[in-house]
């Protein structure tokens, strides 16, 4: 779980999704590596995480907004966990449409 927060961008939630698998130094391919990205006011926060490792990104969402020292808040997390809830949500009719044509296949 790695989180970003970056000053001066413009307002307004967006979702960032990129799912190419990565290798590391040494060739092995890693799981697909998975963004949310928050803007709000002069603050981006920018979440990335492992493709089935989204309980951990559900935790920090709830470790920010309990820390004070940001102005990340209950509300923030909420619209990040949907936006979680809305990717998981198209990953699982990607695999029932394969499935499907698996199935019509054979």
């Amino acid at each position: 779980m790695f989180m970003d927060r970056i000053n001066g961008l413009p307002q307004g939630p967006y979702f960032v999704k990129t799912d190419a698998p990565l290798a590391d130094k040494s060739g092995s391919m890693k799981r697909p590596q998975r963004q949310l990205v928050l803007n709000k006011g002069a603050e981006k926060y920018i979440f990335r995480y492992e493709q089935g490792r989204e309980d951990e990104l559900l935790d920090a969402l709830i470790d920010q907004a309990k820390d004070k020292r940001t102005d990340f808040d209950w509300f923030d997390a909420a619209v990040i966990s949907f936006k979680l809830t809305q990717s998981l949500i198209g990953c699982a009719e990607q695999l029932l449409r394969e499935d499907k044509e698996m199935i019509k296949d054979h």
